[in-house]
């Protein structure tokens, strides 16, 4: 067996490849490529009307923007990315690399009717469009294996490489069927620390540890059980919280900037500033004009 190509050589920048459907299946993967992105690559924005592209961060730093909410995904993580005519014209989603930890990913292309149930197998939704894959090892290696046969083959037909394309929707489906299985107990806890966030965050001197305390939890166990049952962090979920009030406060036109940054929970007016733009891509003083 010859010696495998490293990583290098298979990212080497940027490569692509388009198949032919040979197998006639109602769906098909259609466009497959691997790229090893520059620090300087712009933003990145689907138009095509029937594709649905599903990435594989292999390593590195990135981040999804869709509907104005920016979320920072990292190696493991996988994201999906809608045909263009299945959400409004209003919606813009779009992704980039992180300046100084550019992202490495594969991805693949799917089209036909029947992809969406791929799509539903796996859990991917418009608004919740990225997942965090426990078994990234074997994924990211039969992905690799993929890029690197496309690279040294002429071979274009689906049917040579499907068997690694469906592995993808495979593992992502066996693994949420096994957290949709979460103890009854677990949401019960869940569902108690959620209404204790929701009952505080605007506090001065809200903490998570605070919380974990009060319950004769750790942090730790709070922020693993939270994430599992809402598939979100504690954090993420006290920022979404502060973010959508802010943004209500800010549309009232009553309140200055300041005394919305202590409404949400924010002791300083410009780290509130700064967790807005964070948040939403653009500061707070632009939402009041």
């Amino acid at each position: 067996m010859g010696k495998q190509p490293s990583m290098d050589f298979i990212l080497s920048e940027h490569f692509s490849k388009y198949l032919e459907d040979d197998l006639h299946l109602g769906f098909y993967p259609s466009f497959i490529g691997s790229e090893k992105c520059r620090p300087q690559k712009a933003i990145s924005r689907h138009t095509n009307a029937e594709e649905y592209t599903f990435h594989l961060i292999l390593s590195g730093t990135g981040y999804i923007v869709n509907d104005g909410q920016t979320k920072k995904l990292t190696a493991n993580d996988a994201f999906f990315i809608p045909p263009r005519t299945t959400y409004s014209e209003e919606r813009d989603i779009y992704y980039y690399p992180d300046k100084n930890d550019p992202w490495e990913y594969i991805w693949v292309n799917f089209v036909g009717k029947e992809t969406e149930k791929l799509v539903r197998c796996a859990k991917f939704t418009l608004t919740n469009n990225y997942y965090s894959v426990q078994n990234a090892a074997y994924l990211k290696q039969q992905w690799r294996e993929m890029i690197s046969i496309a690279k040294n083959t002429v071979k274009r037909n689906v049917s040579f490489y499907m068997p690694f394309a469906m592995k993808f929707f495979a593992e992502i489906a066996d693994e949420r069927k096994m957290s949709s299985e979460i103890t009854t107990a677990k949401k019960q806890k869940v569902k108690k620390i959620t209404d204790v966030i929701e009952r505080t965050y605007t506090d001065q001197d809200f903490s998570i540890g605070k919380i974990a305390e009060s319950m004769f939890y750790t942090t730790s166990y709070i922020s693993r059980i939270f994430k599992e049952v809402t598939n979100t962090s504690p954090v993420e979920y006290v920022t979404r919280l502060r973010m959508l009030r802010a943004k209500d406060l800010l549309r009232s036109g009553t309140y200055s900037i300041s005394q919305i940054a202590y409404l949400t929970g924010y002791n300083s007016p410009f780290y509130f500033s700064k967790e807005f733009k964070k948040y939403y891509g653009f500061p707070p003083s632009r939402f009041k004009e």
